[in-house]
């Protein structure tokens, strides 16, 4: 199974429109400095594409692994970012404005990349 078109175009798309509008949301305000905010999508839109793309290889080769994987890949993918969070809190301080941004962008990836495996696990055809 390759990437589709389609879940790339998904992929990118929701990465942009998600991008733009905490861009337009916070940078005119000046809530807090912009790479922070370039930094909290980069690391999302990575983890987003490593768990897709290990979804999509465990799907490939361990069919009967594919729901243990992704939720393996979810742990660690929260894991990742809340270590991110921490040594963005002991090295800034807490910010509660940059944590509320964190955790809504956090949570909007989290249930794209839910919709994202449940796509790719509905499209498999039984062998």
């Amino acid at each position: 199974m390759k990437m589709s078109k389609r879940l790339i175009l998904q992929l990118f798309l929701f990465i942009a429109i998600i991008f733009v509008i905490n861009w337009l949301l916070i940078v005119p305000f000046n809530v807090f400095p912009q790479q922070w905010l370039i930094a909290c999508h980069l690391i999302f839109s990575l983890l987003l594409i490593i768990v897709i793309v290990g979804l999509i290889l465990t799907i490939r080769y361990y069919i009967g692994l594919a729901g243990y994987t992704f939720i393996g890949m979810m742990f660690v993918k929260a894991f990742v970012v809340f270590v991110y969070l921490a040594i963005f809190n002991a090295s800034h301080g807490k910010q509660m404005a940059y944590v509320f941004n964190f955790s809504i962008i956090y949570l909007l990836y989290l249930f794209f990349s839910i919709y994202l495996g449940l796509q790719l696990l509905k499209d498999q055809k039984p062998k």
